[in-house]
């Protein structure tokens, strides 16, 4: 387990091998008539993951193959041909026959298989919590306007793709549940819908949700609740959260109360708003001091407003009441699906290709790959409690990668 190569690696990654050989072969890559079809599914596959492995565009990491393999039939001796890889531009292949729709709906069924198999290796994943955030892809290339959208500058581009994730919080390890690719200009209130409709009808719809302070608006709180689930977010200090923040801090003011927030168009959200007191040791930073300073609760409000979060949600004022000492401990779990994209990101390529097909796979691909790592690092760790070592993502990418190289191998290429 010590590196990508290495036996433990590569045997841990085979059943990932072939569970991403088959999501391609599933999606009819590599199996039609047409250009590179002579290549099958565990090809693509291969390329599609050795950028992602190397962070680098799916482009040189077929260069990258091809030199391995011509160096390793150099070495064989004369006579030995190359092992041949597909061509760098995989929309010339039977990508270009996939739909957009395809791809999402057999993933985000990949997903929910990977979920099934989790439970099966003895991890409890669930789907009790859940966390919805959303991350951009950034875009290399020239630019769709249909498909990209102004972000924050980011290796080296300033547009990019966005998603949506639904990512399961649970007992033993995190895993994501859906995704949705969301069009420039789309609401953040029709993003949670649509995503919330997909895990309902796919029966994973986490019963509370942890949502970010960004959806922290009427049409977000509507949505969130929609289904019957609980949810629970910050809520931003405004003007008038800070008037009850005094009020509580004077004790005039219980902890829990009733509050309703009107947004445009005349609509309106009625939830339960929470003080909660830092702990002793929190609370240190901006918003400290005697009213001075201009942190993130603004000026002139002293240390009454610092020394509180405040946590908006749709439970009962006096369930949310008697749960409030837990829920500042339950929310700081949301932080799983932070370090879950970060781990992503870390294992997805690149492409300068305009087709969206191919950059859903280079997107999606990683995806699974995650939750297939979080369920081979559980089983790793249970079986070699104790040793200190550790399957990195990487390590694990990298044996599937070698896993699928070896599938070609095996079919006489």
């Amino acid at each position: 387990m010590a590196t990508p190569n290495g036996p433990d690696a590569q045997q841990i990654s085979r059943p990932a091998a072939k569970f991403m050989g088959k999501l391609f072969g599933d999606l009819g890559i590599g199996t039609g008539k047409r250009h590179n079809a002579v290549y099958g599914p565990a090809d693509f596959a291969r390329v599609v993951m050795k950028a992602g492995l190397e962070k680098s565009s799916i482009e040189a990491a077929t260069r990258s193959m091809r030199r391995a393999a011509e160096a390793a039939a150099e070495e064989c001796g004369s006579g030995a041909k190359p092992k041949r890889v597909p061509n760098s531009d995989l929309t010339r292949s039977s990508i270009r026959v996939v739909g957009e729709g395809k791809v999402a709906g057999c993933c985000n069924k990949k997903l929910g298989s990977t979920v099934r198999a989790a439970g099966r290796s003895g991890m409890k994943p669930g789907v009790a919590k859940g966390a919805i955030d959303i991350t951009d892809y950034g875009y290399h290339g020239e630019k769709l306007e249909e498909h990209t959208r102004d972000s924050r500058p980011r290796g080296g581009t300033s547009t990019a793709i966005s998603y949506a994730l639904l990512h399961g919080i649970g007992e033993d390890a995190n895993v994501m549940l859906k995704v949705k690719r969301f069009p420039r200009g789309c609401k953040l209130e029709s993003i949670m819908l649509a995503i919330l409709a997909a895990a309902a009808r796919a029966g994973v719809l986490p019963e509370l949700l942890l949502l970010d302070r960004g959806f922290c608006n009427v049409g977000c709180m509507l949505a969130a609740g929609l289904k019957g689930n609980r949810w629970i977010m910050p809520m931003l200090k405004n003007a008038r959260v800070k008037r009850l923040i005094r009020e509580h801090d004077e004790g005039k003011l219980p902890r829990a109360v009733e509050y309703t927030m009107r947004g445009a168009g005349g609509r309106s959200v009625t939830f339960t708003l929470l003080i909660v007191k830092k702990a002793a040791n929190k609370g240190k930073g901006k918003g400290k001091g005697k009213g001075k300073g201009k942190g993130k609760d603004g000026g002139g409000d002293g240390d009454a407003v610092s020394r509180y979060v405040v946590f908006a949600t749709n439970m009962r004022v006096e369930d949310a009441d008697a749960a409030i000492e837990s829920i500042p401990e339950e929310y700081r779990k949301r932080w799983g699906i932070e370090t879950g994209i970060k781990v992503v990101k870390g294992i997805t390529g690149i492409t300068t290709s305009n087709s969206i097909v191919l950059r859903l796979l280079l997107f999606f691909v990683p995806l699974l790959a995650y939750n297939l790592w979080r369920i081979a690092r559980f089983a790793a760790d249970a079986a070699d409690r104790g040793s200190g070592r550790k399957l990195t993502a990487s390590m694990f990418v990298g044996g599937i990668v070698v896993a699928l190289g070896s599938f070609v191998i095996d079919r006489g290429k």
